[in-house]
């Protein structure tokens, strides 16, 4: 034994006898202990002496006594609490078995059926500590245990016990009162006001892990909330989320709400939940449609020898899954496959402006051009300005170093986006002094007493080559401004080809 099990033996003498550590966490050490008085084998925790410190023996043993009085089969209950010594401890049933975050290491995501099983029985749990006045505030795969075939949550109380008995101090010394991952969004805010909702969140995030095998990424966007489906999943987690039945993700999605009034009102409605089928949809929801046509906007349902890409046949299906008719993927991809309007100028041969334009269905709403112009900026920099004189279109201007003119006109059933750059000055400008050092060239010639021959030759090289590397420049730069017309296209194809609700 260690210098510090030696202390704790000693100070239970008589009551537990120490068999060896069996768990460590930042709060307390676990072992394995004989119950002298009952002849039984126990799980005896022991709060680390800093905790314990903080802590104080009085309230915090007054806090486990509450929670000593839960009665549940899928419940660990408590044997008894007590301080020894300074040793702040709490000793519970020994369960012959593994822990859910045993499984999960040796075997990575379990059946449907087993999450399902193991989540009823946790929620069972919660439910009723829950009437009974107790949030366990730390539900995660480590404190749900799995013995003959069945889930017991294991320590029931502790973390309320542990923020309530230490207070502001204990929070300022980085000791975590919940676990992130697990942690729902207002645990992790500080809230100290917790209700059922967020163990709710809790066991949410363990169901997630039981049949994705890694937990969440992240809080949930509003977004993910009003369509039902975490769109910002990666797409290891998505492939897994699409084997699921339809009525899993929807469950999931209100149970990890970021707001609390979105979520389940209990566990047991979220265990029912998962279990039910997908609701039936008699309408288009807009947010839906948005989702799914930007989608085949978005994934360039066109170019399927990208990685990232989604064929048609794909976004057809996922479009299936919130009643959207295929008609609107296919009115997109024809979209997306159109050919767009070019249009430019030249000086002498040599391009001096080039016109883009692109006509895509359904007219864009104001309330978009915010979005739109967002684009803008972040494409040619923040020196344009709006004509204000318009009110029925976007029209951005900017006359720094080249003239760029951006408009975005719904009209008729449509929306046309034209971007124009018009490089005619920069052009005049480059001609001058071309112009400038050929005549110095010609002069230097003239008097150095050389032929003719030997002026025109350069002279010629320097001209080629001057309108070479303009054509050179123009066509990076149409490139660009089809990249820009290109994420025009899609925001616009996304929020203009929206259904109009039965």
């Amino acid at each position: 034994m260690t210098a510090m099990q030696d202390r704790i033996a000693s100070a239970l003498a008589g009551r537990y006898a120490l068999e060896g550590e069996i768990g460590q966490g930042g709060m307390a050490t676990v072992y394995l202990a004989h119950d002298v008085k009952h002849d039984r084998r126990v799980a005896l925790k022991v709060l680390q002496p800093e905790v314990a410190s903080l802590l104080g023996s009085d309230r915090f043993l007054q806090e486990i006594r509450i929670a000593a009085q839960l009665q549940h089969p899928n419940i660990l209950t408590l044997h008894e609490s007590g301080d020894a010594g300074g040793f702040l401890y709490y000793a519970m049933p020994f369960v012959d078995g593994e822990s859910l975050r045993d499984l999960l290491q040796r075997t990575g995501p379990v059946d449907l059926g087993t999450a399902l099983s193991i989540s009823a029985e946790v929620a069972d749990a919660l439910s009723y500590a829950h009437r009974m006045g107790i949030i366990h505030r730390d539900i995660k795969p480590g404190n749900i245990l799995l013995s003959e075939g069945h889930a017991v949550v294991a320590d029931f109380g502790i973390a309320k016990a542990v923020s309530t008995a230490g207070g502001e101090p204990l929070t300022h010394t980085g000791f975590p009162l919940g676990t992130p991952g697990y942690m729902s969004p207002e645990q992790a805010a500080g809230t100290t006001r917790l209700d059922e909702r967020t163990d709710v969140y809790s066991l949410a995030c363990v169901f997630y892990e039981m049949v994705v095998g890694e937990v969440p990424e992240g809080w949930l966007s509003d977004e993910a909330v009003r369509t039902s489906r975490f769109v910002k999943a990666c797409p290891g987690h998505r492939r897994k989320l699409d084997g699921l039945p339809g009525g899993v993700e929807p469950a999931l999605v209100r149970a990890m709400a970021l707001d609390t009034e979105h979520r389940f009102a209990t566990p047991n409605e979220f265990a029912e939940a998962l279990r039910k089928p997908a609701p039936d949809r008699k309408k288009y929801q807009p947010d839906e449609v948005r989702q799914i046509v930007g989608s085949a906007a978005e994934l360039q349902a066109r170019d399927t020898t990208r990685d990232d890409a989604m064929s048609i046949g794909g976004v057809r299906r996922l479009a299936a899954e919130v009643d959207i008719p295929t008609k609107y993927v296919r009115e997109a991809a024809r979209t997306l496959d159109r050919p767009r309007e070019r249009r430019g100028s030249r000086i002498f041969g040599i391009p001096a402006s080039y016109e883009l334009q692109e006509v895509v269905p359904g007219e864009i709403p104001q309330q978009e051009y915010g979005a739109l112009l967002d684009v803008v900026r972040d494409s040619f920099g923040q020196q344009g300005r709006l004509d204000p004189t318009v009110d029925t279109r976007l029209s951005w201007r900017t006359k720094v170093r080249r003239a760029i003119t951006v408009e975005v006109t719904p009209r008729n059933g449509e929306t046309t986006i034209r971007i124009e750059e018009d490089e005619t000055q920069m052009l005049a400008a480059s001609m001058g002094l071309g112009s400038l050092a050929v005549g110095q060239f010609a002069f230097w010639v003239t008097n150095a007493d050389i032929t003719a021959w030997a002026i025109v030759a350069p002279a010629a090289a320097v001209v080629v080559g001057g309108a070479q590397l303009w054509k050179f420049h123009r066509k990076r730069r149409q490139g660009f401004l089809s990249g820009v017309l290109d994420r025009l296209a899609r925001h616009a194809l996304a929020t203009a080809l929206l259904p109009k609700p039965d």
